[in-house]
């Protein structure tokens, strides 16, 4: 089959394909050029899947391609492709093939501190494919690339923190699109949201951990600051785009909605701010850090912004409230993993560990309580809007922490032993 036919029978069984459940009215497909070492037993080159839907619209798709002649000698099965300028061949994702990955790597040129070694792709990863690079280096390929490529941008400034993955590489294409990038693979002991859910299940203290993660964000934020300046937005401008996505997320969520009066004037308190704004991580929660396994400490991870945002609207300097909004909202999240998540325990454990994160973040510093309250509502309405199009099931715990925030009820101090 031609090449546009196997990618129309392909691209809707990919895990980073975001069109799952639309209709598709076609396939184009842009090749690159062969990477050295192609041959008529196993060839690799960069390719961008633009999905036409019916209604219209296009996205376009990032893919590297091996294309082998025999299907046995293939990691994964895959259809057979006619192409112009070689004989038919079986159509194989790169990134799952080690001999054909070894190509890309070739044409990446990496340095001596990427030690080759075995390949261990991460197939279970949704949005884009990542894949191992021995024990130290991890490749990222980036499925919907548009130009220059924010988290690159933002690990090349943050390269010799110790807090952040080191950048080895980037992989751009002629016009400057960024597609792959090749940083440091962290050995760590578990992701934040890993370890703090197992310790709120178990009842465990997390304020240690929560206060290190606090001064990790702080000492990044500061490194972000210094590397790309800060600028001063309107809290209008700010109250604007929040009362925005109120109002879009009420229409699809009617729990929002009987909520929506209670919820502008937080937005509106922040019309008369002036508001310090910078870089900054953009979708800051306890999935985003790793536990480095020796020597021990915090590691942020996967700058590239809010997944519903556009790649524009990530870029924007924002207040570093947003950062600390999202990770006192993921301290609550885990309140999931308690036996009784509603329960006073519960409760008490995530309202320490948002204590002890916001003291190691400030370091002596006071919170600007109107401010933060007005992020922590516009991170738990952006949570039911990304809830009701992945985890229908899980809508109710933002919705519920709407309510207990408005209500103010999630820092309540810890009952008393009696």
């Amino acid at each position: 089959m031609r090449i546009e036919q196997a990618w129309l029978q392909t691209l809707p069984a990919q895990r980073w394909f975001a069109g799952k459940g639309r209709e598709l009215a076609g396939v184009d497909v842009h090749p690159g050029p062969w990477f050295a070492g192609s041959g008529p037993r196993l060839a690799v080159r960069p390719e961008t899947v633009v999905a036409r839907y019916a209604d219209g619209s296009r996205e376009a798709y990032q893919a590297v391609s091996a294309y082998r002649p025999q299907a046995a000698d293939a990691a994964a099965p895959g259809p057979v492709v006619e192409l112009d300028d070689r004989p038919p061949a079986l159509l194989v994702d790169a990134t799952l093939d080690p001999e054909a990955f070894g190509l890309v790597l070739d044409a990446l040129e990496l340095g001596p501190e990427v030690a080759r070694g075995e390949i261990t792709p991460f197939p279970a990863e949704q949005s884009n494919s990542s894949v191992r690079i021995g024990t130290g280096a991890l490749f990222k390929l980036f499925r919907r690339p548009d130009g220059p490529n924010r988290e690159a941008e933002l690990l090349a400034a943050l390269r010799d923190s110790g807090v952040t993955p080191r950048l080895y590489a980037t992989a751009t294409t002629p016009d400057g699109t960024t597609w792959a990038i090749v940083m440091e693979f962290v050995d760590s002991t578990g992701d934040g949201w890993k370890l703090a859910t197992r310790a709120c299940a178990a009842g465990q203290d997390f304020r240690g951990p929560a206060a290190d993660l606090g001064h990790a964000l702080r000492n990044v934020h500061t490194l972000l600051q210094d590397a790309f300046g800060t600028t001063v937005r309107p809290g209008a401008e700010i109250a604007d785009g929040m009362l925005a996505r109120l109002d879009q997320v009420a229409a699809e969520a009617p729990e929002v909605a009987a909520l929506a009066d209670r919820i502008r004037p937080l937005y509106e308190a922040l019309r008369d701010e002036q508001l310090d704004c910078q870089q900054l991580h953009g979708d800051f929660h306890l999935g985003q850090v790793l536990q480095r396994r020796d020597p021990s400490g915090w590691v942020l991870i996967d700058f590239e912004g809010e997944p519903l945002k556009t790649p524009a609207e990530r870029r924007e300097p924002d207040s570093v409230w947003r950062d600390v909004a999202g990770a006192l909202r993921s301290f609550d999240y885990a309140r999931s993993a308690h036996p009784d998540p509603a329960g006073a325990a519960a409760r008490a454990w995530s309202a320490a560990a948002r204590s002890a994160f916001l003291d190691g973040y400030l370091a002596g510093g006071e919170v600007p309580r109107a401010t933060l309250a007005g992020y922590l509502i516009d991170k738990a309405v952006y949570e039911v809007r990304y809830e009701l199009r992945n985890r229908p099931d899980w809508v109710g715990i933002p919705v519920g922490a709407i309510v207990d925030e408005l209500d103010g009820v999630l820092d309540a101090p810890e009952p008393e032993e009696h």
